[in-house]
């Protein structure tokens, strides 16, 4: 009689149990699903906002139009799902979820967060960015009540999407020293020989007067030892001209370039005693190499009027309205020529929202001065001390590494 009145008390703790804890642990998974499935909408607005500000970065990048960047942000977003609902963005302007202007680093610094700030008018020249601001309503949870609100929620998120299109100015020093090359001669070769002389005497880069030689017309010591080290000795690795590096590294460059995901238009000026633009920009790099091969290398050192001739190059039809403004500047010696000074050029130029770096190719280069330039132009330094090829090939890389279009937030 008393372990049938045990049993029973067990059957009824256990069925009183079953009662209270059951229910609970199905409010819990309830409210577990409705959480999950917050969050798993929060991450397809996410992701669906960021492949629409991507989209609307590299249209306005590709078409240099803010209606195209519109609505190709509103067709990526419309083509993704978020709680089982296409995304739809207003593109009305108080709406704001649709919004334009120009991203920035908050420091100098390549890791520094970067700053949205809209720009009002879509005509300003620095627009750079674009962002989205996506949102999602009236989402219905599977067991509506258990929220700590309503039945239905809402998810927003931001994306903004910077593009770094950039319209790009090389202003390279083709001055005398260009023509320079620094190699140290092997032992066993006598460059000063009487024999190799009269090899240099034959082809016309000296004449001789009875045992005196002289340049002839043209030529120096570096055509006299280029001849010598290339064609008399044959030695190997060829000698290559200060010159002749720096257009094997700018070769590499243009490779670099013609492989980022966005167009860059490349222009080229040169300068020595003067300055000029050799090649408006254009996105043939070809033809820049074409342009840079067929230079005479000769004269002073006019720093700043290759800075402020090449500038020009942003102010012709073919620059684009959105794009960012590089310039480079390379050299391998001292100004010593021209009405304009690098510093008051760079000043100049840098009002115009140009970033410029500055490059010292050689042993014989102002490094503090271009340093200078590079601070006033709020880009880059670089000092290729030993002048070669291989070095400046990694600065360009280093330049190129800066040119992708990005999702900063």
């Amino acid at each position: 009689m008393n372990k049938h009145r045990k049993s029973s008390r067990r059957r009824g703790a256990v069925v009183i149990l079953f009662m209270v804890v059951l229910p609970a642990l199905l409010i819990l998974s309830a409210v577990a699903i409705n959480l999950a499935y917050l969050q798993l909408s929060r991450t397809e607005l996410m992701v669906a906002n960021d492949l629409a500000s991507n989209a609307a970065g590299r249209a306005l990048s590709a078409k240099q139009s803010v209606t195209a960047a519109r609505d190709m942000a509103i067709s990526i977003a419309s083509s993704n799902q978020v709680a089982g609902r296409p995304l739809t963005l207003d593109s009305s302007t108080g709406a704001n979820q649709i919004e334009f202007g120009v991203s920035t680093q908050t420091t100098n610094s390549q890791y520094s967060k970067f700053r949205f700030d809209e720009v009002s008018s879509l005509s300003a020249k620095r627009l750079n960015a674009v962002r989205v601001n996506g949102k999602q309503e009236n989402i219905s949870v599977y067991f509506p009540g258990l929220l700590p609100s309503n039945s239905t929620f809402k998810t927003q998120f931001s994306s903004v999407s910077m593009q770094v299109d950039r319209d790009i100015t090389l202003v390279f020093d083709r001055s005398g020293s260009m023509r320079e090359f620094e190699e140290t001669w092997p032992s066993g070769y006598n460059p000063r020989s009487t024999a190799s002389l009269d090899a240099a005497t034959a082809a016309g880069i000296l004449r001789k007067s009875g045992s005196r030689y002289f340049y002839t017309s043209g030529q120096d010591q570096y055509t006299l030892d280029y001849f010598l080290w290339n064609n008399y000795f044959k030695i190997q690795p060829p000698a290559l001209t200060k010159w002749e590096k720096l257009v094997n590294a700018t070769d590499a460059l243009m490779g670099l370039l013609s492989e980022t995901p966005n167009t860059e238009l490349v222009s080229v000026t040169t300068y020595s005693s003067d300055a000029r633009n050799d090649l408006p920009l254009s996105e043939n790099y070809l033809s820049a190499m074409s342009n840079l091969r067929s230079q005479e290398v000769n004269g002073a050192t006019a720093i700043g009027s290759g800075m402020t001739e090449g500038v020009k190059n942003f102010a012709t039809s073919k620059a684009r309205p959105f794009s960012s403004k590089t310039m480079v500047v390379l050299t391998d010696g001292y100004e010593n020529s021209g009405p304009i000074g690098a510093v008051a050029a760079a000043k100049q130029i840098t009002a115009g929202n140009v970033t410029i770096h500055t490059i010292t190719f050689g042993q014989g280069a102002n490094t503090s001065l271009m340093k200078q330039v590079a601070q006033i132009g709020n880009g880059r330094f670089y000092d290729v001390d030993g002048g070669d090829a291989e070095t400046l090939t990694a600065v360009f890389q280093d330049i190129v590494n800066n040119l992708p279009t990005i999702l900063v937030q």
